[in-house]
């Protein structure tokens, strides 16, 4: 029999942001799936332009060689470090010096889950009402839109909390993101 609520508070900081992320472009294969196939199209273009150079020297100076050489470096090194320090940048917004860590309270029982935020905003979802959750070994995931989702680190969570979780909680329905 499950209790009326369960409440669970902790302080989520910036990794627990970039793992749930992670976890969120495993997940959601339009943002994952998008970004490994620009990846692998940039892979191809810059296997090509080596062997372009190994075997064409008049074509080495070529604008449209060095530029394709260029943006498929961009595409392979450049950008996932530049989705990293975006991401961090974002976290920067929510949470202001000299925090590092953002309190957050989850409380959830059988008809809705409710996330607060540093004891401010508060988002209420009715379980109908959620897209999708996801878990892997450290977070329970919950998207909420196509774009949008919260987590809750299982650090957290008792063996108790996360069964009663798993009971009223739509876990394995598919992602349509």
């Amino acid at each position: 029999m499950m209790p009326s609520s369960f409440t669970v508070s902790y302080d989520a900081e910036v990794q627990d942001f970039l793992a749930s992320y992670a976890l969120f472009k495993t997940t959601c294969k339009k943002v994952g799936g998008t970004m490994r196939r620009a990846r692998i199209f940039a892979g191809l273009w810059l296997i090509a332009c080596v062997l372009v150079f190994a075997t064409q020297p008049s074509l080495r100076t070529s604008p449209v060689f060095i530029g394709i050489s260029i943006f498929s470096l961009y595409i392979l090194l450049l950008l996932p470090a530049q989705e990293r320090w975006m991401m961090k940048k974002q976290w920067n917004k929510i949470v202001t010096p000299p925090s590092q860590t953002l309190p957050i309270t989850v409380t959830f029982d059988d008809e809705q889950i409710s996330f607060l935020l540093r004891d401010k905003s508060e988002a209420r979802f009715y379980w109908s009402a959620i897209v999708g959750i996801a878990e892997n070994d450290a977070y329970v995931l919950f998207l909420v839109a196509e774009r949008m989702f919260y987590y809750i680190p299982k650090r957290v969570l008792s063996e108790e909390i996360l069964t009663a979780l798993r009971s009223v909680a739509p876990i394995g329905k598919e992602f349509k993101c």
